[in-house]
């Protein structure tokens, strides 16, 4: 309950909170509130107030600006008790992304359980559709965040919730950054099932919206067993029926140790690929070789896989996951993600490309491209004109702007990603293994020395490509260096010989079509921890290859804990590459690649789902 305390204690202790509005303001905020509260038909606009504000990191919103966080509560508590007929309800805005089945906004769908959703997944569309779909979660809390600022009576502390509520944007959940000392990946406000609030009647313990959403009835739309038995969306649960409770220390356990990786992944992202086909969505794209198999949706699958865990939590199903209040923080991190890249290669873009799935309003195989409205969100409804790619390519026409954005100069951006996301130097004295560990070493004894910067370093990574949708739900690539210690998949999460895990996040129907997806795992943590440890000599090819050769293997994990043989997996392919890369030579530089990627098929050829010589990669 630590979070509870949290904000009940910054509430009471911020000095000058409860501060008046300039007296032009506050007829402006209120009229526009109830203007765009009884719009009808819905235009798309985000939060327009004539300013443009920054969506701030959750944790820095809870501690820097209190007020906002509060009414931030309170009208996501609002929002989350709306009818589930309205379509501003929380429900509806959550169901455009899958389930229930509806038409949205006046804007018919196909209506086919097979093609569930509006949302673009393994699609050129997959990061400019989510925009106007955030920005519209991000309008509709804000309106609601009004509506519970204007319940104080008449003077400085509604004043005061008032302007919050027209400042507050939807905060970026940063999962890849290092956490603080002490400090776990997940806030913890986010996981406590009650939290406190200031209210017009004072301090009060509600439901924290926070931690699930709860759902009005029980909704036989949803389609799906076991979400049709559960009332409120679930995070690892114990049971896939009716007694399945939610589990934070598994959730908040494995998000700690999830962290390492996807940082990884997501600098590598940032400083190795200025393709926007390529690091936008997962869609297997063939002859691009390894540098193009990670993605920004491939890394958001992962933290989907994460949050939900085993037993299907609802964040690992597609047509399920918006319900999870995790999921907008967790989106506004991959918006921000978007628009940091964006700053960096500006003149890459969306190109025309076949669509490899269907959904409410395309078929597999249309070609899209940054013309293309994005439905259901119309920027203008009256002329029914959707926003498109190319409209929503900045984040200022939707009012917000992200830290590293408000000035987007990409020496700046690259130095703060740097500081962010890049490596942890080493200073370390290095010398041979120890009697005990020399044994398991791999590559020459090195001579005691120094370590000193070289000239260039070797990035080393696994690769994948896999049958998403394929078998018939969710699941989990776990890496190994040896094999598992148990054979038990319940034990493989928190296996000593894990080297990491990816999810594939599918739309778990038997009529939704197969597509390849690819994703990666980055290797260089963990082969420095065993230099480290005496277990291995350098990072050079003749250490490493020979060592991945011998340890390096795989297990396919389904949602419910059952194992899948490779063999039994259509498609997929292991593989393991290396690149040389140049070292940053500023702090607002990045690592150089040089030359192309080499493919150890050696590593991979004698094992099931590995890739081989005559294999395309």
């Amino acid at each position: 309950m630590s979070g509870v305390l949290s904000l009940s204690l910054l509430l009471a202790s911020s000095l000058g909170i409860f501060q008046t509005p300039a007296a032009s303001r506050l007829p402006h905020i209120v009229e526009t509130f109830q203007k765009r509260a009884g719009a009808t038909p819905v235009a798309i606009v985000g939060v327009q107030n004539g300013e443009v504000q920054t969506r701030m990191e959750f944790s820095d919103l809870l501690n820097q600006q209190p007020a906002q966080f509060n009414i931030m509560m309170l009208g996501l508590a609002r929002m989350m008790k709306l009818n589930q007929t309205d379509q501003l309800s929380y429900f509806r805005i959550a169901g455009i992304h899958g389930v229930p089945l509806d038409n949205w906004n006046g804007v018919v769908g196909a209506n086919d359980i097979n093609r569930p959703g509006w949302c673009t997944h393994t699609s050129n569309l997959f990061l400019p559709w989510h925009r106007p779909y955030l920005a519209l979660y991000e309008q509709t809390l804000s309106q609601n965040a009004m509506a519970a600022a204007l319940e104080w009576p008449p003077g400085a502390e509604r004043d005061a919730f008032v302007t919050a509520a027209d400042q507050l944007r939807l905060p970026y959940w940063d999962w890849a950054k290092s956490p603080a000392s002490g400090q776990d990946v997940t806030p913890a406000i986010m996981v406590s099932p009650q939290v406190q609030v200031l209210t017009p009647n004072g301090t009060q313990t509600i439901d924290n919206p926070l931690y699930s959403y709860k759902f009005g009835y029980a909704d036989q739309d949803l389609r799906f067993q076991p979400y049709v038995y559960w009332n409120e969306t679930k995070r690892w649960p114990t049971t896939m029926d009716s007694t399945a409770e939610t589990q934070i220390g598994t959730l908040v356990q494995q998000m700690n140790l999830n962290q390492a990786q996807v940082k990884q992944r997501l600098y590598n992202l940032f400083t190795g690929n200025s393709n926007f086909t390529e690091v936008s969505n997962e869609a297997w794209v063939a002859n691009a070789g390894p540098g193009s198999y990670d993605s920004f949706e491939s890394i958001h699958d992962q933290i989907h896989g994460t949050i939900g865990g085993g037993n299907y939590g609802d964040m690992t199903v597609i047509p399920l996951s918006a319900f999870d209040p995790a999921f907008w923080f967790h989106h506004a991190m991959i918006d921000r993600s978007f628009a940091m890249w964006q700053v960096l290669y500006p003149d890459s873009y969306v190109e025309p490309m076949p669509q490899a799935l269907s959904n409410q309003w395309y078929v597999k195989g249309e070609v899209l491209d940054a013309t293309t409205g994005l439905q259901p969100f119309f920027s203008d409804p009256t002329q029914r004109i959707f926003w498109t790619s190319d409209t929503v390519r900045n984040t200022s026409t939707f009012g917000y702007n992200y830290p590293e954005t408000q000035n987007p100069d990409p020496t700046a951006v690259r130095a703060a990603i740097n500081k962010l996301y890049g490596p942890t130097k080493r200073t370390k004295t290095r010398g041979r293994p120890t009697k005990s560990k020399r044994a398991n070493a791999y590559g020459a004894d090195p001579a005691p020395a120094q370590t000193t910067q070289t000239p260039t370093e070797r990035l080393y990574q696994i690769s994948y490509r896999a049958p998403k949708n394929s078998l018939g739900s969710s699941f989990y690539i776990d890496m190994f260096m040896g094999n598992p210690a148990s054979e038990d998949p319940h034990s493989w999460r928190n296996d000593p010989n894990l080297l990491g895990s990816q999810a594939v996040v599918s739309m778990s129907l038997p009529g939704a079509a197969p597509v390849t997806v690819t994703g990666v795992l980055p290797l260089n943590k963990h082969l420095q921890d065993m230099v480290t440890a005496g277990q291995l000599a350098d990072l050079s090819e003749a250490s490493v290859v020979p060592l991945l050769q011998d340890n390096i293997s795989w297990r396919i994990r389904m949602g419910d804990y059952s194992d899948i043989p490779a063999a039994n997996v259509p498609n997929l392919l292991v593989s393991l590459a290396s690149i040389e890369v140049e070292p940053a030579t500023s702090p607002d530089a990045f690592p150089t690649h040089v030359g192309d990627w080499t493919v150890y098929t050696s590593v991979t050829a004698d094992k099931v789902g590995g890739l081989k010589v005559e294999q395309q990669i």
